[in-house]
């Protein structure tokens, strides 16, 4: 179904609040992790769960479902009713929003369609990787429910690689609504351009996974140098771990290393790539890859000076929604390429 230029607004407001709450969901679970809140509730009901504990009872109900928990009996056995209220608000209130993000793309999205101004597919298609979204979520949580109370650092990666996917796929239909009706000159060397800026993706993928791994394994808690760790270069005992492969993804020095420096090989890429915008004679697109630079750089300081200052809450977050803003800085610069060439 084709879309008209004069039916666009209702789509692309739509979509921009998805995106702004998508971006803000990413927040609030950064904050949920880094608070130990995620393991605060125990249970998983759709419906019934939208609703808080309303009475002291309900309360303490709850309180005795987490005394049962590993994280409880292991960490938080000092924890008062009063405690467990502070953590069980930040994981109800992710979980609550991720509802209110499923509802957004259902509801208005099917009176869109009505309209005539989206697609049935386009709201299946959010609405089913929302749904999904949250099944992967409490797929996580439930690692953190057993012997060891902390998630698998493998599914909290995938919750966050997962939770980044669906707001690229709504900031690529965001951008396809604001510019589908402009005209873009075209790029001299698109080739060059191209596999420069595609390095870059790939750059950041691999940033991306490591970074989830470095907070599932809490890596960003030791090592609190830059750049040097324990005065070195290269971390301690990169391979202690057996098979040798395992310590790629499972020592917490290695994978810290690996984080810190290949931040800093995808910056020199956004530099490579920037250079060849330039080179490019294309004003418009250079400023948007200077644009990409420049939030790159402050992603990797913020990184360092999270690292050095060993992981404050505050600056965790700003750190996790930077990289999120980060690739929608990419996804801009390969839908405008993709116009260009």
């Amino acid at each position: 179904m084709q879309l008209s230029a004069q039916k666009v607004n209702g789509r692309t407001l739509w979509l921009g609040i998805l995106c702004i709450l998508l971006v803000l969901m990413i927040g609030v679970g950064g904050i949920t992790r880094l608070t130990r809140s995620g393991l605060s509730i125990v249970e998983w009901n759709v419906v019934m769960g939208t609703l808080p504990p309303l009475t002291e009872e309900a309360w303490q109900s709850q309180f005795e479902l987490y005394q049962k928990t590993p994280e409880f009996q292991k960490i938080n056995a000092h924890f008062e009713l009063s405690d467990y209220k502070r953590i069980f608000f930040w994981e109800y209130f992710h979980r609550l929003l991720g509802r209110l993000i499923f509802f957004t793309a259902l509801v208005p999205g099917l009176i869109l369609v009505r309209r005539k101004q989206a697609t049935m597919k386009e709201v299946f298609i959010l609405s089913g990787l929302v749904a999904l979204q949250g099944f992967i979520g409490w797929f996580m949580v439930k690692s953190g429910l057993t012997h060891m109370p902390r998630v698998s650092p493998y599914r909290l990666t995938f919750h966050y690689l997962t939770a980044l996917s669906i707001l690229g796929v709504v900031f690529w239909w965001f951008l396809k609504s604001i510019h589908e009706h402009l005209q873009f000159k075209p790029v001299q060397h698109p080739l060059k351009i191209k596999l420069s800026l595609w390095g870059l993706c790939f750059g950041f993928f691999i940033q991306l996974i490591y970074g989830g791994l470095t907070a599932g394994l809490k890596a960003g808690f030791v090592y609190n140098t830059y750049p040097l760790m324990e005065r070195s270069f290269f971390p301690p005992q990169p391979f202690a771990m057996d098979p040798w492969f395992v310590n790629l993804f499972e020592n917490v020095s290695t994978v810290q290393w690996i984080h810190r420096w290949n931040a800093v090989f995808v910056l020199l890429l956004a530099g490579h790539f920037y250079r060849n915008l330039k080179a490019s004679g294309n004003k418009f697109y250079e400023k948007s890859g200077k644009a990409l630079l420049h939030v790159l750089a402050f992603q990797v300081g913020l990184g360092i000076l999270t690292l050095v200052l060993k992981v404050p809450v505050w600056l965790g977050v700003i750190h996790q929604v930077f990289a999120a803003i980060l690739l929608l800085a990419i996804l801009r610069c390969l839908w405008i390429l993709r116009r260009m060439t």
